[in-house]
């Protein structure tokens, strides 16, 4: 028995090295240190796009921007129009399609907000956020480069802002274009010109906040409480 102790000793520990060095390659397995080597993996794709698929929203979690993305690195732009409107007229969906093809590869956008085929690059507008500016992303199939162009949905947004109810500071207003700068094509209006039961509040020829949705219902936002004016588009909060 004497003779045997040592032989067991150093298999015990050959055992508890082996399962040490097999559980950290395990481990090692599933850590990315490269995420965009990993979004631009080479890939093989369809030669045909099912463009009902551009029609869902493709969600998940949000992508880091690329540390090494480029403008102005493909022959041609993407999108020959920086500003895309919806020209929908009361359709479901509206559908641009990428004008400038730059083969197979993959399409990514940021901020979140965009509705974006991911293999086609055709963007559904009336699915989108309007109002932002966004950069959209290609990797060419094989590579690791991402070349971006910015693109904005025409529309309006609000700023991101902290109202003090008390000092009378009750009123947001909209931007246009993703540029706060942007004067204002609609008309001013006041505390007549909210949606309701008596005909108010229908917007004007010039512009039309809180109008019609998809299911064909209007003033949905004023129905709720949130006092939209439907000429100028501003929010009063009080």
């Amino acid at each position: 028995m004497k003779t045997l102790k040592p032989f067991i000793a150093v298999l015990v520990l050959l055992v508890i090295l082996y399962n040490f060095a097999g559980c950290r390659k395990t481990t090692d397995e599933f850590i990315i240190s490269d995420p965009l080597a990993y979004l631009a993996e080479p890939e093989s794709f369809p030669v045909q796009v099912n463009l009902d698929s551009l029609l869902r929203l493709e969600s998940g979690a949000p992508l880091v921007f690329p540390v090494s993305g480029t403008y102005n690195c493909l022959p041609r732009p993407l999108f020959k129009d920086s500003v895309l409107y919806n020209m929908s007229n009361g359709q479901k969906d509206f559908i641009v399609k990428v004008d400038n093809n730059p083969g197979k590869g993959k399409y990514y956008s940021w901020p979140q907000g965009l509705v974006i085929d991911s293999l086609s690059g055709s963007v559904n507008i009336s699915a989108s956020q309007s109002g932002y500016r966004y950069a959209v992303g290609f990797v060419r199939a094989g590579t690791r480069d991402t070349c971006l162009q910015n693109i904005i949905i025409s529309g309006a947004s609000y700023k991101d802002s902290v109202y003090v109810i008390g000092n009378d500071d009750t009123l947001a207003h909209p931007y246009f274009n993703a540029d706060p700068n942007w004067q204002s094509i609609c008309d001013a209006s006041g505390d007549d010109d909210y949606q309701d039961e008596n005909g108010h509040g229908n917007g004007n020829d010039k512009c039309e906040f809180d109008a019609e949705d998809n299911k064909g219902k209007k003033g949905r936002a004023n129905s709720k409480h949130v006092k939209v004016r439907t000429i100028s588009g501003v929010i009063n909060l009080k």
